[in-house]
């Protein structure tokens, strides 16, 4: 996973590069997804990407982070299929 400052800095946790997956993936087959947050904690809207693996759900979001603080989107958690995989991460700037 890639912790990442608003700056655009990432520090590398363990994320591989890839592309992400649009659309829908065959029957039987776990996706990961992003859940979105506003500063409340509550769910809102945000793009809504399906990748076959996490490496590319990771890497699509450290491409794409800057426009979600940008519209709106305060922190991200990770979904594998229903279950969450980890999160809420804040997109903010720690302190």
């Amino acid at each position: 996973m890639r912790r990442l400052s608003r700056s655009g800095a990432a520090q590398d946790q363990g994320a591989s590069g890839g592309s992400g997956h649009r659309g829908t993936l065959p029957s039987g087959v776990v996706s990961f997804r992003w859940r979105y947050l506003d500063e409340s904690g509550n769910e809102t809207t945000g793009p809504e990407e399906t990748f076959a693996d996490q490496a590319e759900a990771e890497s699509w979001f450290t491409d794409v982070w800057p426009e979600l603080l940008d519209g709106g989107v305060d922190a991200v958690t990770l979904l594998d299929g229903a279950g969450e995989v980890y999160g809420p991460m804040s997109l903010h700037e720690q302190a």
